[in-house]
């Protein structure tokens, strides 16, 4: 209450913050990879625009992430276009190199009050190589407002059976109703590494909604040394572009 000079109260009207609502579309930044990483110091790779990279856990570099659908070999031109129009790849997608574990991470915020009892879909198109076992899944884990683990959904890994022991991509989705009291959500990209040499799991077009449908594909952002796959017309005599060999 506050007393005026005459003598006069007046009651002091107080309303609560409305609650931030929900966004829409694809939670997530740079979910294709189609943002190109900048160069290092050593001349690799570092993550992907809109992701950070866990420590790295073995030794050596967590990465080359630029990744290109017939790109050139600088580009670490390991599929083939084909491959990237099969799934409306665009450009690049998500590639880790010869680590044995990579994680990418990003991270949103929302309104408890908001985001109570709302369901949370994610997904993407996850993939490798031939009968190689490496697999990539998406995770999302939920906090509450004191960080406090409250929850975790994951799409299932994708096995060289379910590609029919070639190389290409599947489709992945998991969903969940976020926790009572979500108030962050913490998104992981994980690339395991289980046969060979190189980290032969792929991801791409991956997404995190409240929506009730998927979001379309991101946008298809190509240069010169990494071009959008588009079809073409086969060559003459039949027969495309052939993969790098893989370790």
């Amino acid at each position: 209450l506050r007393r005026l000079a005459h003598g006069a109260i007046i009651t002091a009207a107080v309303f609560a913050a409305p609650a931030a609502a929900l966004p829409t579309g694809n939670l997530l930044a740079n979910p294709g990879g189609e943002v190109a990483p900048g160069a290092e110091a050593d001349g690799l790779r570092g993550e992907p625009a809109g992701w950070v990279q866990h420590a790295v856990i073995e030794a050596g570099t967590q990465g080359a992430y630029d990744s290109c659908y017939g790109g050139s070999t600088e580009e670490r031109d390991v599929l083939e276009k084909s491959v990237g129009e099969a799934i409306g790849g665009g450009a690049r997608f998500f590639f880790a190199a010869e680590t044995g574990i990579s994680d990418l991470w990003q991270e949103v915020t929302v309104d408890p009050a908001e985001a109570d009892g709302t369901r949370l879909t994610i997904g993407g198109e996850f993939g490798g190589y031939e009968d190689q076992e490496d697999n990539a899944l998406l995770s999302a884990t939920f906090y509450d407002s004191a960080d406090a683990e409250i929850g975790l959904i994951e799409t299932e890994p994708v096995t060289a059976g379910d590609r029919g022991n070639l190389t290409g991509f599947v489709h992945r989705e998991a969903s969940a109703i976020l926790p009572l009291g979500t108030a962050r959500i913490r998104f992981v990209l994980e690339q395991l590494r289980e046969d060979g040499s190189d980290n032969d799991s792929y991801a791409d077009n991956l997404f995190a909604t409240f929506d009730a449908t998927a979001p379309a594909p991101p946008a298809a952002i190509g240069d010169v040394t990494c071009p959008v796959a588009t079809p073409e017309p086969p060559p003459s005599g039949g027969g495309g572009k052939d993969r790098k060999s893989r370790g």
